[in-house]
């Protein structure tokens, strides 16, 4: 029987402070900087408390504060450490430029890429990503009623500012690849200008 690796996606990151990630249940863990012996740099698994999770939806700030409490006090953490081998530490991101693509996603390469990587639940992502990107074209369709058209650039900074108001994990990597297949679509439905 295969061992199965949990998932992990990032969602958040602040360099040399904290990377967070997601698991496909909607449990948060975070890998946390810390240098107990100079000159050497390592990070701390851990699995958030319910408590420490809805501190962090709460105010993105705590992440900061928990940030410097494992720094400064790793010794009181140390018994909640998780063997970072025993996840698989994805970025969602990769994933949507593996499957958004102009012309039609790329599902046959996504689910390949997925298994390969043993990444599980990949139909879920798909539907989540195919539900962003009717999102996405349903709010470019709206500001542009009665056969009105946007350029590229405008399409492309409509996208930006709205996934990155409405999903803390996406990256300008998953935004490009989230466009190339929205102005593909745009232009599929005459919505992109000339």
């Amino acid at each position: 029987m295969e061992e199965t690796t949990l998932s992990l996606f990032l969602i958040d990151i602040e360099n040399w402070r904290f990377r967070l990630y997601e698991a496909p249940n909607n449990d948060l863990y975070c890998d946390f900087p810390y240098s107990p012996v100079s000159y050497v740099d390592i990070s701390i698994l851990l699995k958030l408390t319910a408590q420490e999770t809805a501190k962090i939806k709460a105010d993105r700030n705590h992440l900061f504060t928990m940030s410097d409490d494992v720094r400064d006090n790793y010794k009181i953490y140390l018994h909640r450490a998780l063997n970072s081998k025993d996840f698989l530490q994805l970025d969602k991101n990769d994933l949507l430029e593996v499957y958004s693509h102009p012309m039609g996603n790329r599902k046959n390469e996504f689910i390949a890429f997925c298994k390969k990587n043993k990444v599980q639940e990949a139909e879920n992502y798909i539907k989540e990503f195919n539900k962003i990107q009717e999102v996405l074209y349903k709010k470019i369709n709206d500001i542009t009623p009665n056969g009105g058209q946007l350029s590229s650039d405008k399409i492309e900074e409509f996208s930006f500012d709205y996934c990155t108001e409405n999903y803390l994990w996406i990256r300008e990597s998953g935004i490009k690849a989230l466009n190339r297949w929205l102005i593909w679509m745009c232009w599929h439905e005459g919505i992109l200008s000339k």
